[in-house]
C-alpha cells in the first residue's frame, strides 16, 4: 500500500531529483502524522461514521497507518 507522495517521490528519484523526492516524502510523513492524530481523537473506530457503512468508505486503521509510516521512513533513508 502506498500513497501518492510516495509514487511521485519514486519518479523524482528515478530522474535523480533527490531533494524533490525527499520533500515529497517529508510531506507524506506530515500527512500521516496528521491522520494518526485525527484518528486518535475519535472515540472508537466502531463509532466513526465513515467506517460504519458497509462497505466502509475508506477503512483507515492504526495498523495501516503504522505500515505507511514505516514505508515512508524507509524510502526517506534511500534518498
Amino acid at each position: 500500500m502506498g500513497c501518492r507522495c510516495q509514487y511521485l517521490a519514486r519518479s523524482y528519484t528515478y530522474v535523480k531529483k533527490y531533494a524533490e523526492a525527499l520533500t515529497l516524502l517529508q510531506r507524506a510523513s506530515l500527512h500521516l502524522r496528521e491522520a494518526r492524530s485525527s484518528l486518535s481523537l475519535l472515540p472508537s473506530l466502531s463509532t466513526d461514521p465513515i467506517n460504519t457503512f458497509d462497505p466502509s468508505f475508506y477503512d483507515l486503521s492504526e495498523d495501516l497507518l503504522t505500515s505507511l509510516v514505516e514505508e515512508v521512513a524507509a524510502e526517506s533513508l534511500q534518498c
